[in-house]
């Protein structure tokens, strides 16, 4: 799996955490939005229900499952007793009273102007806990990415006491020369190919290893001595394949060494670098 495929399988891992958090809360987005609309989810199908902010407290029918289901409570809802209903219909003198009473209209009103700053409290961290996962998905991505066990591309180097090329990986490669366990003498080998890199398809062009000033002061950590020597032509020398004759890389021996010859007329030989499988 791709870094890009997992940091987006961590966004919506975290939308899916935020979006579940709203519906335990029986809160949705738009409800975040309007404050005089309560947006939450039946209990019986998971269907999104909204309704005014007026009818908290009170029940209503799920429009998928018919579900009769209760809205969030803001505020309590008064219950008018059946002597009440009754004194309302057999008294004709009496102005019909409210089901509500007008504490409760009093506590619908000031659950309007509590709810947006709770709403966006709660909203604030539910962003938090959705930017820390999304963080732990990268960080994890990174992470396996650092430790990729897939091919990986290396240089060739060339024995100078069998004239046999070894393959380096890693921070070896640039190290020129060098001596292998078991004491030889490698160099840099540049190898091409007319066909492929591989077998006796293969052929060294030239050879390169650092001058001695370079390598001593590459030893010493002394970058600004390399860095004239770079400057200068005089960090590296360049070698006919078979290591026994060594020029200035600014030499006309050394540019006439790296002008490879052509496969056919035109075409330039690959160069070749040993993969791990």
């Amino acid at each position: 799996m791709h870094d890009p495929d997992i940091v987006c399988i961590g966004i919506a891992l975290a939308e899916g955490v935020h979006s579940r958090i709203l519906a335990e809360y029986g809160m949705s987005e738009e409800s975040q939005q309007n404050p005089n609309v309560i947006s939450f989810f039946c209990g019986e199908c998971g269907n999104r229900i909204r309704v005014e902010l007026e009818l908290a407290g009170q029940q209503a029918e799920c429009p998928t499952c018919l579900a009769q289901v209760t809205v969030p409570a803001r505020s309590e809802v008064v219950e008018v007793d059946e002597e009440t209903i009754e004194s309302i219909g057999t008294d004709e003198t009496e102005e019909p009273q409210s089901v509500v009473d007008e504490s409760s209209v009093q506590e619908v009103e000031k659950s309007k102007s509590d709810r947006a700053p709770v709403t966006q409290l709660m909203s604030a961290r539910l962003g938090v806990l959705a930017a820390i996962l999304v963080i732990g998905v990268v960080v994890m991505a990174m992470n396996s990415g650092s430790s990729d066990t897939g091919p990986k591309k290396g240089v060739y180097f060339m024995d100078v006491e069998t004239g046999d090329l070894v393959a380096v990986y890693g921070a070896m490669g640039e190290e020129t020369p060098h001596n292998l366990e078991n004491g030889h003498e490698v160099v840099r080998a540049f190898v091409f190919s007319c066909g492929k890199c591989e077998g006796a398809e293969m052929k060294i062009g030239y050879l390169e290893k650092w001058t001695p000033e370079a390598q001593s002061a590459r030893g010493s950590g002394d970058r600004e001595a390399l860095n004239l020597l770079y400057e200068e032509g005089k960090a590296s020398l360049i070698g006919k394949p078979d290591g026994k004759e060594w020029f200035g890389e600014t030499t006309p021996e050394a540019e006439a060494l790296m002008d490879i010859e052509k496969c056919g007329v035109r075409r330039r030989p690959d160069e070749c670098y040993p993969v791990t499988k």
